[in-house]
């Protein structure tokens, strides 16, 4: 039995980022859209829309810009203060890739936070909650 999630469902998207375009990640973003648009078929949720949070719009503070380091960290640091807002997370199917992703990855499993792989089977999808959260 699957979890049911009313209202809007909030989905945070994990893509590397790393060695992309602006494009090249704005069309990888729509092929990962896609994939849960159709899994999401295979699965009980009760929603009236989805909302993708945009994670690649935001503006990095001038402090953090001109150290490579800093702004990756404020990068991850942005992405999982994000991610906590919403219901469910999504990883592109190359997530392991790339550092950011690995540590989202980390937090969703230490945290118990529903998420999905890109490239699951549709049929073994499951959204898993901590005993401490509602189901």
């Amino acid at each position: 039995m699957g979890i049911i999630i009313t209202g809007t469902l909030r989905v945070f998207v994990s893509i590397p980022m790393s060695g992309r375009s602006p494009e090249e990640f704005e069309e990888r973003l729509n092929k990962t859209q896609k994939y849960l648009l159709s899994t999401l078929k295979d699965i009980r949720f009760d929603y009236t829309e989805i909302q993708f949070v945009d994670t690649f719009t935001a503006e990095i503070p001038v402090q953090y810009k001109y150290s490579w380091i800093k702004t990756k960290q404020w990068l991850l640091g942005n992405a999982l203060n994000m991610m906590s807002s919403c219901d469910v997370v999504l990883f592109a199917d190359d997530w392991y890739e790339a550092r950011g992703c690995l540590v989202e990855k980390y937090v969703c499993d230490l945290y118990n936070i529903p998420h999905i792989i890109e490239g699951d089977n549709p049929d073994k999808v499951q959204l898993v909650f901590g005993k401490d959260s509602f189901q």
